[in-house]
């Protein structure tokens, strides 16, 4: 009688047991999935941002050459240096409100 209570002891311990791994197993493939969907969300972000950064520099670069025109319009109005100006400046402001709706979007 013994041997059988043990025998009947023991399936439920290998029950148990296997009903944990399981339990187990099932939450590190949460825990799994979730890491890689957060890792993917990273990923999106970085390249975002690197793209952000980008327009950003091409931004900054644009800036630089209203000021070279700036100086050179100073030194001699001229009406080509002035349509330039115009067109860089429009190209600046839309650049920037792009990069503003964009990073908005975040």
């Amino acid at each position: 009688a013994d041997i059988d209570g043990l025998k009947c002891s023991a399936s439920k311990l290998l029950a148990e047991g296997n009903e944990n791994a399981i339990n187990i197993v099932g939450e590190v493939n949460n825990h799994w999935a979730v890491f890689k969907l957060k890792k993917q969300q990273c990923e999106q972000y970085l390249l975002f941002t690197t793209h952000l950064y980008t327009q950003i520099r091409d931004v900054d670069t644009n800036i630089r050459s209203l000021r070279q025109l700036i100086k050179v319009h100073k030194a001699k109005a001229t009406n080509a240096t002035y349509n330039e100006f115009q067109a860089l400046k429009s190209g600046v402001l839309q650049q920037s409100s792009e990069i503003v709706r964009q990073s908005e979007t975040m």
